[in-house]
């Protein structure tokens, strides 16, 4: 059933991630639009109703966003707790051009294997299949194989 939501684990590139943000920007964006003028024309029930549908769609967006950033550090090579820089006000903007830029490791780190160079909206997301351990040697895994 994990498979269903977005996965953290795992690696993200540099062309996948802007992608992912531009997707999110997107799907974030649509419900604020359609909302604002639909709530200035109902009143009352309604108009509740559909500013609370366009508040779950942007806080879906965010966990979705939030774990593309967590996959993005772990291609840099950096671990989980520096994705709470960007909730630092004046460094939220360079943090995510610096992870726009940086060249994430070019092979196998401790999050795994480097990120396909195939475009899939599924990797993106973080919709992953499971996946496969390699075999083990010498008593220790070798990480993960897709």
């Amino acid at each position: 059933m994990s498979h269903l939501f977005p996965s953290s684990q795992g690696r993200l590139n540099r062309r996948d991630f802007a992608l992912g943000l531009l997707c999110d920007a997107v799907v974030a964006i649509i419900p604020l639009y359609l909302a604002t003028p639909l709530n200035g024309n109902i009143e009352g029930t309604t108009s509740m109703i559909v500013t609370c549908v366009a508040l779950l769609c942007i806080i879906a967006v965010l966990i979705v966003a939030f774990r593309q950033i967590l996959r993005r550090l772990h291609d840099i090579g950096k671990s989980e707790e520096w994705c709470f820089l960007v909730f630092v006000p004046y460094l939220d903007v360079p943090v995510l051009l610096w992870l726009l830029v940086a060249k994430g490791t070019a092979s196998y780190n401790k999050y795994g294997l480097p990120p396909t160079d195939r475009v899939s909206l599924r990797n993106i997301l973080g919709y992953s299949p499971p996946q496969r351990q390699l075999p083990e040697k010498g008593g220790r895994s070798l990480g993960r194989l897709r």
